[in-house]
């Protein structure tokens, strides 16, 4: 039975072990530092993402880790409330539309389909 799970663990993890604590540790330091440092060079409209992301795979892949893991999702969460915290303020908030036009914007396709409907109708039956 012990053989079994060892065996499963070995093919859940094809990296093998995982070093959590020097993935814990590193992350900060090899990719977070390089996605800060593009952060404040270029701003938040235009966000190097992807390279962090890949950073912490390439992490997680050489300490032998699953990707995601519960600690790159820490890692982004952290990241988020430190870059983009205020995202929202700038932009303009969305409201919903007034109820007129909502139900006149609905109305007219419902009303409409069954004119549809019979002029369909009403020309093949004319054909036969």
């Amino acid at each position: 039975m012990e053989d079994a799970e060892s065996d499963q663990n070995q093919q859940q993890h094809p990296y093998g072990h995982c070093y959590q604590e020097l993935f814990e540790k590193h992350s900060q330091t090899l990719c977070g530092l390089e996605f800060q440092e593009s952060m404040e060079a270029i701003g938040a409209q235009n966000c190097p993402y992807t390279v962090l992301r890949d950073c912490m795979e390439n992490l997680s892949k050489l300490l032998g880790c699953y990707y995601p893991n519960p600690s790159v999702q820490d890692f982004f969460l952290q990241t988020h409330e430190r870059f983009f915290l205020t995202c929202s303020e700038d932009e303009l908030l969305l409201t919903d539309a007034p109820h007129n036009v909502v139900v006149v914007l609905t109305l007219v396709p419902v009303t409409l389909l069954p004119l549809l409907v019979y002029l369909v109708v009403w020309k093949s039956n004319r054909r036969e």
